[in-house]
Order: structure tokens, then sequence, then C-alpha cells
């Protein structure tokens, strides 16, 4: 993360602050105590891929970018669940009755698993573009990646 020039934080609109660029690949800015707060927050929530808060950007932080304003807590807990959700899970393999009950709940509700981070989602309404907040975008019919001409061509099962 690059040192930016004094202007104003986007999320604490406080100026002055010591402000940062979220990637090298974005350019958007915010002061190191609201981009620290983003990451532990995402962290806390279980979300392994953390992009840039900027409205629609899709650029990822990554941990060893980001060391110098997280805690050494929030930065192992971060590496620690990138580590997991990169390790292969076999659909098949249930640990136990309650996972066996989860599964069986998802087929009688029709939950989709999302593909980025294999979470539960339920369509209630709505059209099947989907967002999860893993940022993942899909479709709830199909289960492919969505794309602005997914809709059209869907094979929907």
């Amino acid at each position: 993360m690059a040192a930016q020039g004094s202007t104003v934080c986007k999320i604490c609109m406080e100026p002055g602050n010591e402000m940062r660029n979220t990637t090298n690949k974005c350019s958007h800015s915010y002061c190191t105590k609201c981009i620290g707060k983003h990451i532990a927050t995402k962290v806390q929530e279980n979300i392994t891929l953390i992009t840039c808060p900027e409205f629609n950007c899709k650029e990822r932080l990554e941990p060893h970018s980001c060391k110098d304003i997280i805690s050494g807590a929030v930065l192992y807990l971060w590496e620690i669940s990138l580590c997991e959700s990169l390790r292969p899970v076999s659909d098949t393999v249930l640990r136990g009755d309650q996972d066996k009950l989860l599964v069986q709940l998802a087929e009688k509700k029709k939950w989709k698993k999302c593909p980025g981070c294999k979470y539960y989602v339920e369509r209630t309404m709505g059209c099947l573009h989907i967002i999860c907040r893993c940022g993942s975008e899909f479709c709830y019919g199909c289960g492919a990646t969505w794309s602005d001409t997914h809709e059209a061509e869907c094979k929907r099962v």
C-alpha cells in the first residue's frame, strides 16, 4: 500500500489523517484507521477475500500489504482463514449429524451454495442474480458465474 497525500477519507470524512491506497491496482485511498477497521470487520465476518471498500471496486487487499495497519491477531486470523478457504473440501464428506441435518434442510428449502465461499444462500424473491456476502456473483438457477449476458444464456436446471 502506497502512502497518499493528505485528503479526506471517504469513510470517516475526516481530513488530515494518514491516508493509504487500498491496493496497488486501484487509486482509492482511506485513512489507515478506517481501512484497518474495514479489514478487521471482514475478518470477523469470516470473509477471506477482502476488497477495496469503494463501491463497485473489486480489487483485493492482500495481508502482506496491510500488515502495518492491522493488529497481529487480525493478520493471523486473516491468513489462517485464507489458507482454510483454499483447502479442497469434498461435498460428500460430512462431519456429523448436524452437517447431515443442514444438508437435508438445504435440499428441502432448495438453498444453493455460493461457488465462492460455499455458504448456503436462499433466494426469497427477485431475479436469479445473486451477490453473496463474500462478493461472488452467480446465477441461483444454474450456479454459473454471473455476467451481463448470463440471464439470456442461462440453462436453468
